[in-house]
């Protein structure tokens, strides 16, 4: 049997200059605080999906580079702060690169060797992601990556990277088996060929043989569960790795790929053998009961939006992983660390294998508390307009984790809608204290009632609490989806979702006395972003308005984007060869515009509107251009730019924009309605009534002082 020994790569480490705050680390975790004493620990987590740098092969890195980072510095900021305190390995349970190409491979293995130390085993594994650069055609499957010749380069590929004598591997740790399994195929239910689930069945034999009494652990380590096990996984699971696994029951056996995050219980199986889900860090599945049956979603904020779709969600939020940790009686417990928070989430213990002590997903369930709203808990609104309202929901609360929120909104006695939110407890100790709720599709002055009912991750639910609000009259026409507000200190909210924009390279604010408003300064160099628009769409599938107020000083000859929401679909305000032109990205995979001459050296204000068939753009009040929309649906912009820029455009390269602007800005603003042609002119009357206003107060300044002096009035 070979024993694994480490070597470095030869490549330089690539240094990063951005470390996102969200992952700052503490300088001393948690230390958990009990009478067991490990004398074998390892860290297990997959799925890190390292992006390549290059822009045409990776739209951007999405913090993976840095992730990663923090990762390997957490885990000897834990292990080090112990009694007992060695690393003794780590484990990456495939899903190590995101697409298996060469950089991607290099990328990861150069931070990895530079990050941990010559005592720590260090083992990454082979999933499904790393065949995706390598695909050769053997003559029977065109692109084929599962073809052998793919296979074959593939591994040469991880072998080369990650300076390995052999690719599956028998391995010590401590005094415990630890056994490597690398996939080679991808169809539903097979992950693997017949020779590598034999060579597999052959290293447990081997094992178990050396303790007769069953109580000692082998460990299994593999992208793709065994089918059945971890997360309820059958399609997709691997059946004939599970009849192998089936018979030895001292097995604890490690994947990843669900991407299912560990606060979900159902992450520990335990029925013939131990099963363990290692979550990722990168995007999470997460699990919704909706209309009274399971599904998976991708969370798409931490607000506790979500979507369905077997697409990367491009949020990064599996910041959950596994220390292992054995005692000399053999007994496991697993130590959840959280990146978020850089402490000890909790500690499960697992025990002797034997034992079985953590149950069958049934018998767990039964046992489960119902979760509740803490006594006096209530709901608060956040925005209450004429068509749509948000709410702010308190955190309930359960031992077994609440997983999501089922929200009905009633007139009267009659249900009109039935709405989910996630609680985002996925993040752990970093889970908001609240979490919103946007309504949509109501009626102006109308009665309404919410009733919220929590929902446990077993699928659970509790009782509801109530929140009863009347909505706006007719005549309201505050902005409900988005309206910046600026401070002269740098900052930008948004007075919808009481929520602050982020600022780059720190555009400059003032009060403007002549239109008396604060004005955001761009200098082409810089821009606010919000980022929670996830929310807003189902607002203004239908037709929205989009207003700003503008000041462009000079004609320009490049391309300026005041106000951007686009990347491959979307809308905006842009200004090229002198027009000023309202684009709108429609379903026909196009952008579509109403444009008009920019007038310059004055503020003007500026109204976008789709209602579903036309474009319109209006300045100061007045329709100045009109075009047929040539589909009734607007398309989303591409998944990584799906926020709002002011001062610039989105793009799924960064979150912060491009293509930054030199303007003025004094007011952008979205309406979940086509308005009317009066409410536009009446939102503009608005802004000279301002103006008016200022110069009433100016000229009646003039003459009171005028009058103190003694001078005569005529």
């Amino acid at each position: 049997m070979k024993i694994f020994k480490r070597r470095f790569l030869i490549f330089p480490l690539l240094l990063f200059a951005t470390v996102f705050a969200l992952f700052s680390c503490k300088e001393q975790p948690e230390e958990p605080k009990d009478d067991f004493i490990p004398v074998v620990r390892f860290a297990v987590t997959s799925d890190v999906h390292i992006r390549s740098y290059d822009t045409s092969k990776s739209p951007q890195d999405y913090q993976s580079h840095a992730i990663l980072e923090h990762f390997c510095k957490s885990v000897y900021d834990y292990s080090e702060s112990q009694p007992y305190n060695k690393l003794d390995a780590i484990f990456f349970v495939g899903d190590m690169t995101q697409t298996g190409y060469d950089d991607e491979f290099e990328d990861f293995f150069n931070i990895v060797n530079a990050n941990t130390k010559d005592e720590t085993l260090v083992r990454a594994i082979l999933g499904n992601h790393e065949f995706r650069a390598t695909r050769y055609d053997d003559g029977t499957n065109k692109d084929d990556r599962y073809s052998n010749t793919s296979v074959a380069a593939t591994f040469e590929k991880y072998l080369a990277y990650g300076e390995y004598e052999e690719a599956d591997a028998h391995l010590l740790v401590g005094d415990y088996h630890c056994i490597i399994l690398n996939m080679d195929r991808y169809s539903d239910y097979v992950k693997f060929t017949p020779q590598r689930l034999a060579w597999l069945e052959k290293r447990l034999k081997i094992a178990s043989a050396e303790d007769p009494t069953g109580e000692k652990p082998i460990f299994v380590f593999h992208h793709v569960p065994a089918a059945g096990t971890v997360n309820g996984l059958t399609s997709g699971g691997d059946t004939a790795l599970r009849k192998v696994l089936d018979k030895f029951p001292q097995v604890v056996d490690f994947s990843g790929h669900s991407h299912y995050s560990l606060t979900n219980p159902r992450s520990i199986w335990q029925e013939e053998f131990t099963a363990i889900n290692t979550g990722g860090l990168a995007y999470l599945s997460i699990s919704l009961l909706k209309d009274g049956a399971t599904t998976t979603v991708k969370a798409v904020d931490n607000n506790g939006a979500w979507e369905k779709t077997n697409s990367e969600s491009e949020i990064r939020n599996g910041g959950l992983y596994y220390f292992v940790e054995i005692d000399a009686s053999h007994k496991i417990r697993l130590v959840m660390y959280n990146l978020y928070t850089d402490s000890v989430e909790k500690i499960i213990s697992i025990g002797n294998v034997t034992e079985k002590s953590i149950g069958s997903f049934e018998d767990r369930k039964a046992a489960s508390e119902t979760p509740a709203f803490a006594a006096g808990t209530q709901i608060s609104p956040t925005f209450i307009g004429k068509n749509r309202a948000i709410l702010s929901i308190p955190q309930a609360s359960c031992a077994d984790g609440v997983a999501s929120y089922r929200v009905e909104l009633y007139h009267g006695e009659e249900l009109l809608q039935t709405t989910y939110r996630l609680s985002c407890n996925y993040l752990g100790a970093a889970m908001p204290s609240s979490i919103s709720a946007p309504l949509e599709d109501l009626s102006p002055a109308t009665a309404y009632t919410v009733k919220v009912f929590p929902v446990s991750d077993w699928n659970k639910e509790g009782a509801p609490i109530e929140y009863s609000f009347t909505t706006a009259g007719a005549d309201d026409l505050r902005p409900d989806v988005f309206s910046i507000q600026f401070q002269t200190d740098g900052h930008a909210t948004d007075a919808v979702t009481r929520q602050a924009l982020d600022a780059y390279n720190s555009p400059s604010i003032s009060y403007d006395g002549t239109i008396g408003k604060n004005v955001a300064s761009m200098s082409g160099e810089n821009s606010y972003a919000f980022a929670p628009m996830y929310d807003t769409y189902a607002a203004i599938t239908n037709g929205f308005t989009l207003e700003a107020y503008l000041y462009l000083d000079m004609y320009s000859t490049s391309t300026l984007y005041p106000i951007g929401h686009m990347q491959n679909g979307g809308f905006g305000l842009e200004v090229k060869n002198g027009e000023l032109r309202f684009l709108v990205y429609s379903g026909n995979k196009a952008y579509e515009s109403a444009k008009a001459f920019m007038r310059y050296g004055e503020w003007v204000h500026v109204v976008g509107r789709y209602d579903g068939e036309t474009i319109s753009l209006y300045m100061n009040g007045e329709k100045v251009s009109e075009t047929q929309a040539t589909s009734a649906e607007w398309t989303l912009p591409t998944v990584g730019a799906r926020y709002l820029v002011i001062g610039g455009d989105a793009t799924h390269q960064s979150y912060v924009g491009a293509s930054f602007s030199r303007c003025k800005v004094a007011a952008t603003a979205l309406y979940s309605t086509a308005l009317t042609d009066a409410e536009i002119r009446t939102l503009d009357q608005a802004n000279k009534y301002t103006e008016t206003k200022k110069s009433c107060q100016k000229a009646l300044g003039k003459i009171f002082l005028l009058s103190e002096k003694g001078s005569r009035l005529t």
